[in-house]
C-alpha cells in the first residue's frame, strides 16, 4: 500500500491518504505560546513513528511527537533561528540524529543526537541552509546556494553541486542519488547526481516549497498556497489537492521509510581480547539480509568457531578471555574454523534500532575456548 502524507503548516500536522482524504490532525504546541513570527515548518517522520518539527522561526524548537506516549517534548540549539520566509526551514532524520537548517546568526546546520539529547552545529555556509534532506543513499544533502553533501556521522563534507534549476526551495535525493527539487516558479525538476538537469515539469501551482522522496520512487510535493502535488521520480503528470491555503511542508508518513544504518563497533574489553571477530563481509546487521560476521584464525588448531549473540553487554575476566556479552538468554551460533557465520535478520520493522552485543570465540582440540573482542550491533535497514 501507499503511504500517507505528512502536511505540516500553523494549522498543525495532517495526515492525508494518497487519495486526499484527510486522516488526523494534531496540533503543534509551541512552548509558552507561539508569538506571530514563530511558524510551524518542515517535519520528519522516524522509524519509531516519532514526528520531528521544525517549530519556530527566530526562536525555533525541535519538537518531537511521540507515537509511543502521543506527548511532545522540545529541544532548542544555542542561535538556531531562520529567516522570515514561507519555504524555508528544512528537517530530516537518520537513525537516531535529527538534522535542520540554520541560518542568520548560525549560518550552519544543527545535529540533534536523540540518544542522549546532545547537539551540535557544523557546516557553516554564507548565508545559511534553506533546505536540507537525507538521500535515500544515507548522505545528507543540504541547500543554501549550491547543494553541500554531509557524511551525517562524521559531519565531514564529501561533496559541493551546483544545481541546473532555478529558485529551488526543496530538495529530495533518491538511492542513486538523482535530486529530485521543488522550485519557486511552480516546476518540479529532476537533476542527476552531479547537478545537470535531466527533465521537469509543471506542477500546475506557484511557489514550491518542499519535496520529498520514498523508497517506491513517489514524490511529494507542497506549495505556498496549500498545494499538497503527488507525482514520481519519472516525473508523471501529477495530481494535486489543497491542505488549507497557507504555506505547507510535506514527507511521507510511513515510519519503515525512515533510514536507519546498521552498526558494528569492535569493544576489545578490560583486559583486551584479540581483535579477531571480524564485521559482516557482504552485509551488516541489517533486516531482511544475511549478517555475516566472521573469525579470522587467533589460536592454533581451532575445530570450530562460535559467536555469542545477546541483549545485553558485559565486561567480565574468565579463564578463557574476557566475557564481554552476557549470556543470560543468549543464543549461540557455530561455524566451521574461518567460515563466516550466516545470521539470518528477520524483515521486522520493529527490530529496526535494536542494540545487541556479539562476541566470538574458538574452540580447540581437548575442549579448551578462547574469546575475541565484541561487536556492540545495531541493526538497521541499511
Amino acid at each position: 500500500a501507499q503511504s500517507n502524507v505528512l502536511v505540516s503548516s500553523n494549522a498543525g500536522l495532517r495526515e492525508y491518504t494518497p487519495a486526499a482524504t484527510l486522516v488526523q490532525t494534531t496540533a503543534v504546541p509551541y512552548p509558552g505560546g507561539a508569538p506571530a513570527t514563530e511558524n510551524v515548518r518542515d517535519a520528519a517522520v522516524d522509524h519509531r513513528g516519532d514526528v520531528h518539527v521544525f517549530n519556530g522561526t527566530f526562536a525555533p524548537y525541535m519538537s518531537t511527537l511521540s507515537a509511543a506516549t502521543g506527548t511532545w517534548s522540545h529541544r532548542a540549539h544555542p542561535d538556531w533561528k531562520t529567516v522570515n520566509n514561507v519555504s524555508y526551514g528544512g528537517i530530516a532524520v537518520l537513525g537516531e540524529y535529527v538534522f535542520v537548517t540554520s541560518m542568520i546568526t548560525l549560518n550552519a546546520l544543527v545535529r540533534f543526537d536523540l540518544s542522549d539529547g546532545s547537539s551540535t552545529d557544523f557546516g557553516g555556509n554564507f548565508g545559511g541552509y534553506i533546505d536540507l534532506t537525507i538521500g535515500r543513499d544515507g548522505l545528507l544533502y543540504a541547500l543554501g546556494g549550491t547543494v553541500r553533501v554531509f557524511d551525517p556521522e562524521t559531519l565531514q563534507e564529501i561533496d559541493t553541486i551546483a544545481l541546473a534549476a532555478g529558485e529551488v526551495r526543496g530538495i529530495a535525493v533518491d538511492e542513486v542519488g538523482e535530486i529530485y527539487a521543488a522550485s519557486w516558479n511552480g516546476n518540479i525538476y529532476r537533476l542527476a547526481p552531479d547537478g545537470s538537469l535531466v527533465a521537469s515539469i509543471p506542477s500546475g501551482a506557484n511557489d514550491l516549497t518542499d519535496i520529498d522522496v520514498d523508497p517506491n520512487g513517489r514524490l511529494v510535493v507542497g506549495g505556498r498556497f496549500g498545494d499538497v502535488i503527488l507525482t514520481d521520480t519519472a516525473l508523471s503528470p501529477p495530481v494535486s489537492w489543497k491542505a488549507g491555503g497557507g504555506p505547507v511542508f510535506v514527507a511521507f508518513a510511513d515510519p519503515t521509510f525512515s533510514l536507519y544504518p546498521a552498526r558494528e563497533v569492535a569493544r576489545p574489553g578490560t583486559p583486551p581480547n584479540p581483535p579477531a571477530l571480524l564485521p559482516g563481509e557482504t552485509s551488516g546487521p541489517v533486516v531482511g539480509a544475511v549478517w555475516d560476521p566472521s573469525v579470522r584464525p587467533f589460536v592454533p588448531n581451532a575445530t570450530q568457531d562460535f559467536l555469542i549473540l545477546s541483549s545485553v553487554p558485559e565486561n567480565a575476566a574468565t579463564p578463557f578471555g574476557t566475557l564481554l556479552c552476557n549470556l543470560a538468554g543468549a543464543r549461540v551460533f557455530t561455524t566451521a574454523p574461518g567460515t563466516s557465520f550466516q545470521i539470518d535478520i528477520a524483515a521486522d520493522p520493529a527490530l529496526v534500532g535494536r542494540r545487541m552485543c556479539a562476541q566470538g570465540g574458538s574452540f580447540t582440540a581437548g575442549g579448551r575456548r578462547a574469546l575475541t573482542n565484541a561487536l556492540d550491533i545495531t541493526i538497521g535497514n541499511f
